[in-house]
């Protein structure tokens, strides 16, 4: 004749059943990372609009208003070594060549920007991936965001900034061309100091 199964053994088994049912539950549920994605989605569209702008800028007309001066701030150059200006003209002539700057900085670095914007978005894409996985600690999941957003922060405002410059240098150099060809002019006639100095020379000995 078989033994009946004790009571109290039942419930132990039913017991550790159900603590290991529990438990799988736990392990399964996924961690809420609907707010660090929202986050993650608004750099991505502030990313987007940034490339946005630096791809709809008008670089022909940014490089017209580059090399209408150039060749005169060029000789400028090379001729201010060999006379003074005034203050204000120095102070005229270092706006202009910081314009000028501006203007190509962004004509060189426009494709490097452009790919720092899609390395980005790529990064954050793969981020939100990780997280709607489950695959990133949530211990772990913070630093990671932070690093992110930061970086994409720092590439938006290099974007914004550079092409913000750019537009604003280009209005200037427009404005400030007439006044710079006249300089180069100017400058262009002046003879070399050397030359002036042995006239005067030449004057007190007659």
């Amino acid at each position: 004749m078989k033994s009946l199964p004790c009571p109290l053994l039942q419930r132990e088994r039913i017991m550790l059943a159900i603590l290991v049912s529990i438990s799988l539950f736990s392990c399964k549920q996924k961690t809420d990372y609907s707010k660090e994605i929202s986050r993650l989605d608004s750099a991505v569209a502030v990313l987007a609009g940034a490339e946005k702008n630096l791809v709809s800028v008008d670089t022909n007309k940014l490089r017209t208003s580059f090399n209408s001066t150039k060749n005169d701030l060029q000789t400028i150059m090379e001729k201010i070594s060999k006379d003074t200006v005034k203050k204000k003209t120095a102070m005229f002539l270092t706006s202009a060549y910081k314009q000028s700057e501006n203007i190509i900085n962004l004509l060189n670095n426009k494709n490097f920007i452009e790919r720092a914007i899609h390395e980005s978005q790529q990064r954050i894409n793969d981020l939100k991936h990780d997280l709607n996985a489950n695959l990133i600690e949530k211990n772990k999941s913070a630093k990671y965001l932070v690093h992110e957003l930061n970086a994409s922060g720092k590439i938006y405002d290099l974007a914004t900034n550079s092409l913000e410059k750019a537009q604003s240098a280009s209005a200037k150099l427009d404005s400030m061309q007439t006044k710079i060809t006249f300089l180069a002019d100017s400058l262009t006639s002046l003879p070399d100091p050397s030359e002036r100095r042995g006239r005067k020379y030449q004057n007190e000995n007659k």
